[in-house]
Order: structure tokens, then sequence, then C-alpha cells
């Protein structure tokens, strides 16, 4: 299991999954590649000086193997709406996102706000790549409050 904390990037394959925890206002951003890779990233709104940014996350997501499908999780109706200042004008919107990594019809859009009752609460997101799913689930565990493949 790989886990990915704010201003992260990872990878995972095969049986090994990779976990976002404590997810509310964040923007989780994946891909599913090639071989049964995953490889993601954890954006933050205001990044800290050992974060790295969104525009710095898709760079990293840029250099991925060839890249099947996009997850976007998370706030999202704060990010799309705020995007462009967080980004600096990089990105307008998500579905930018989406363009920048040649994925702008493959791609899953998941805010997480009503599981997080408005960011009071927190979820965690679970790629398994041995399965191609990726599953929303309470953060202290528990059933999947949502679950979609790939």
């Amino acid at each position: 299991m790989a886990t990915i904390h704010e201003g992260e990037t990872g990878s995972t394959q095969g049986a090994e999954d990779l976990i976002f925890p404590d997810i509310n206002s964040c923007l989780t951003v994946t891909c599913a590649c090639e071989g049964g890779v995953v490889i993601g990233g954890h954006a933050v709104l205001i990044p800290e000086a050992n974060q790295l940014s969104l525009v710095k996350i898709v760079e990293v997501l840029k250099r991925a193997p060839v890249r099947k499908h996009l997850f976007l999780i998370g706030d999202n109706a704060t990010w799309d709406q705020n995007l462009s200042a967080l980004t600096g004008g990089t990105f307008s919107n998500l579905r930018a996102v989406a363009t920048a990594l040649n994925l702008g019809d493959k791609v899953s859009l998941i805010d997480v706000e009503k599981w997080t009752n408005g960011g009071k609460g927190m979820v965690q997101i679970v790629f398994h790549p041995a399965t191609k799913t990726m599953q929303i689930l309470p953060n202290q565990g528990g059933k999947a409050l949502h679950e979609e493949k790939w």
C-alpha cells in the first residue's frame, strides 16, 4: 500500500493499493495508466513550502506511462471556481487539467462535499490497480460511499 499525503505524489501498480487519506478541501489528481500503473498527487488549496502545487503535480503526471483515465476527486466545486487564481492562470477549470494531460474525454470528476458534510468530515480515496477500481470510503473505514471502474 502506498499513501499520498498533502502536497505529495506517488505511484503503485499490481496488487499494491494507492491511498489518499483525509480528503475534504483537497483535490486528488490520479491517472490510471497502461500496465496497471496508478500515479497521483494530493493537491492542497494553499501549499506550504515543502508541498507540491497542483501545477507541479500535473507536471509529474505528464511524465507517467501511457495514461488511460484521469480521476479528479475532492472539493471540486471550490477548486473549479478558484482554479485560475490558485494556479496563476495555468488552468481555468478542472477540465483544463484533463486537457493538459490529454485526457479531456477520459476523466471522472467527483466532488466529495456530499460525503464530507461541507468540509467538516473527511473521506479517503483508494485505488486498486489489480481490479481497476477506485473507491471513496469514510475516513474511519467502512462501506464504500462511491465506487468506479476504469
